[in-house]
């Protein structure tokens, strides 16, 4: 005989005593049974948890439609008919939005009212003559000017900051010639 059979204890001759061996054996498989549920249950939501992260890290990071949720909220189009939505779609008109202009970014200027003091930053002579050779002084194009607030207790003024900008001369008009070429 095997071994299973060796263990295996005496089993009563009283069908009572039978009935309730078996009712305590029920109550333990009935037990078990909700526990495998349950374990199923919350290895399904694990998994589901695993599969959702999986997805964030490797899935498409842009968003993208589904095709399960495109009739997601489709309640009032099977409701009416899709007839009677194009029908609707249809006889809008075209909905017209008044133009703007969008507003200015950057620093607001300061008060034309404020004292104003000008500091001139300009270039040494020397850089002024133009790099051509002619012998010239380049002319002045413009000036760039930045303003900046100096607070002193009880007064306020403006302190402008202007460099200049200096262009070719009348002679080259920027065209530079080669030092090689005129070295040869």
């Amino acid at each position: 005989m095997s071994d299973a059979a060796d263990t295996t204890p005496e089993l009563p001759d009283d069908v009572g005593a039978l009935k309730s061996i078996i009712g305590e054996k029920l109550t333990i498989i009935g037990a078990q049974t909700t526990q495998v549920r349950e374990m199923e249950f919350r290895i399904a939501v694990l998994e589901e948890k695993l599969r959702l992260a999986a997805h964030k890290r490797y899935g498409a990071s842009s968003e993208k439609a589904v095709p399960d949720q495109l009739g997601l909220f489709n309640e009032a189009e099977s409701l009416i008919g899709a007839s009677a939505v194009n029908e609707a779609a249809a006889s809008e008109t075209e909905i017209a939005v008044p133009a703007h202009t969008r507003a200015k970014g950057g620093r607001k200027p300061f008060d034309a009212k404020l004292p104003r003091e000008r500091v001139e930053h300009d270039i040494a002579e020397a850089e002024k003559m133009c790099p051509c050779g002619s012998g010239h002084q380049r002319p002045k194009i413009g000036e760039v000017v930045t303003a900046q607030s100096d607070n002193e207790p009880a007064k306020i003024k403006i302190i402008q900051n202007v460099r200049f900008k200096y262009g070719p001369c009348h002679v080259c008009d920027g065209v530079f010639p080669d030092v090689s070429e005129t070295s040869a």
